[in-house]
């Protein structure tokens, strides 16, 4: 599991990490995954944070994502399943050999915790 430190009051992170409008690919640091072609994010929003709520994600070249809220403490701790609309993936066209839902591109279990 990845994990980021950021020295913030979680009640400041929270809002942030529940809505994020547009991500400017200049916020991004450079990764092995973009590199090969993984298209970046531009956004997350989270029109009703509650359980059983769609988080929307877009990213590059028209990739879109939904995430059903499992479970959620605000403003401590997300959790989500990833849904993924293969319509929109083009997984052929990002990298033959990524394929969701396996050991590298799994679509389930994913949270944001804040200490």
């Amino acid at each position: 599991m990845d994990s980021i430190e950021i020295e913030q009051a979680a009640t400041v992170l929270w809002p942030q990490v529940l809505n994020i409008p547009g991500i400017n690919p200049d916020e991004l640091n450079s990764s092995f995954s973009h590199q090969i072609g993984i298209p970046k994010p531009e956004f997350a929003l989270t029109p009703t944070a509650e359980t059983g709520a769609m988080r929307q994600l877009g990213w590059e070249h028209g990739v879109r994502f939904q995430e059903l809220i499992t479970e959620l403490e605000p403003p401590r701790y997300l959790a989500y399943d990833v849904l993924v609309d293969q319509a929109s993936m083009k997984l052929a066209a990002l990298d033959t050999h990524v394929t969701v839902g396996d050991r590298y591109f799994d679509d389930r279990a994913h949270f944001v915790a804040f200490r």
